[in-house]
């Protein structure tokens, strides 16, 4: 039965692909899950095994990338220093 609740467009990509995306390690990634900080993994199987199949929402992560981006009139120029 399909997931009525899903985006338009979205689909499930596994953690190679988020790594590729985000530019994030493996264990970041985690520990911004960890602290709510980046989107949850889907499970992807009925297995309660840690290695059970999992993935995560294109387009959550995809969201989660155009938010962290800093627009380019605030970000320092190259040379200058952050104060602090």
């Amino acid at each position: 039965m399909p997931n009525t609740t899903q985006a338009a467009g979205d689909r499930i990509i596994r953690f190679p692909e988020v790594v590729k995306i985000t530019g994030l390690s493996r264990p970041t990634i985690y520990r911004r899950i960890a602290a709510g900080t980046f989107p949850k993994q889907v499970k992807l199987s009925e297995s309660a095994a840690r290695s059970a199949a999992a993935g995560f929402s294109l387009v959550e992560v995809t969201a989660w990338v155009e938010a962290i981006k800093v627009p380019a009139a605030q970000q320092p120029e190259q040379g200058e220093r952050k104060n602090g």
